[in-house]
């Protein structure tokens, strides 16, 4: 059980993150270096439907979230614990139904290179920002999870 002091950082730091993340995605649309491809999939979808980007940033999470619950419930625990979307987490859902074959930055590639493509034949900007998540974020969680995650536990969470 997490104490409600532990609790409250986690809550904290997560809330700031989301924030850092809703702001680079607002300067990186305006200046046009293109967004994250899951992002820049529901922009294109949203100028296609007329839904507002806010709504279907949520309602699509929706699908993975419960493929997550029917798939890997104990994920569910994981995701309330430190914060992470149903976009993130069902990368370690594909990462445990390969039995660890594919790796979780290979998994994340995959995942933004489809969504990626989908952005772009929906007529989404794709740009560097776009291209760099497609190649570098898989890399990076995965690195940043095995070396500071440990770190930031032992300090951040006492």
């Amino acid at each position: 059980m997490v104490n409600l002091k532990i609790l409250i950082k986690r809550v904290l730091i997560t809330c700031l993150g989301f924030v850092i993340m809703g702001f680079s995605i607002a300067v990186l649309r305006v200046i046009g270096l293109g967004v994250d491809p899951f992002s820049a999939m529901n922009l294109g979808i949203s100028t296609l439907t007329d839904v507002s980007f806010g709504t279907l940033m949520a309602v699509s999470q929706l699908p993975l979230f419960l493929i997550i619950l029917w798939k890997r419930r104990n994920l569910i625990y994981m995701i309330a614990n430190i914060g992470m979307v149903p976009y993130d987490a069902f990368v370690l859902v594909i990462e445990a139904l390969t039995g660890g074959k594919m790796k979780f930055k290979w998994a994340r590639l995959s995942m933004d290179g489809v969504c990626a493509v989908t952005a772009s034949l929906l007529g989404s900007t794709i740009g560097i920002a776009t291209a760099m998540t497609v190649f570098c974020m898989g890399p990076f969680i995965s690195f940043f999870r095995n070396k500071i995650g440990a770190y930031a536990d032992k300090q951040i969470f006492v």
